[in-house]
């Protein structure tokens, strides 16, 4: 799991340091926004599931075993959560007209949370997985979610 996150972290961490010239933000969500988001990505992305997100992760991971890459390649996987997205993109200092992209998005928990959490700042909310089966399930989330996003989604295969 370290991999992963340790990925995504020096990703944020490059976008934090490209942004260090902003001094205020163009919107900052409240915790009451951060909890119904959370709960309604957390409901949505576990619903086929029958509601437990340790069935969902064990999903994920199990498609990540069955991948046929080299041990040098393996993949792991991680997840931020909902909160903890919002208090990275705070730090962040998202401006308005921003774009969002989380490489390595998974079943999309973080590119939807995104795009609810920022609706009134980002442009668009990317997810990029190298995982054809998560593609599809975060295409598929996103579909379940269209009528609560407000910011265009896209999810793209990375070697398309």
């Amino acid at each position: 799991m370290k991999g992963g996150i340790a990925c995504r972290s020096f990703l944020l961490l490059a976008w934090l340091l490209s942004k260090s010239h902003c001094n205020s933000l163009a919107f900052r969500p409240s915790q009451l926004r951060i909890d119904s988001v959370s709960q309604i990505v957390s409901e949505t992305l576990n619903s086929d599931h029958g509601g437990d997100k340790t069935k969902r992760y064990a999903s994920v991971r199990s498609m990540a075993s069955l991948q046929k890459f080299s041990p040098r390649h393996e993949l792991v996987y991680g997840e931020l959560s909902i909160p903890v997205l919002a208090k990275l993109l705070d730090a962040a200092h998202v401006e308005e007209n921003d774009a969002f992209l989380d490489v390595g998005s998974g079943d999309g928990a973080l590119t939807l949370g995104a795009a609810m959490l920022y609706s009134e700042s980002l442009r668009i909310s990317r997810g990029l997985e190298i995982m054809p089966g998560l593609m599809a399930r975060s295409t598929q989330n996103a579909q379940k979610l269209a009528s609560k996003l407000e910011v265009p989604v896209e999810f793209t295969h990375a070697w398309q």
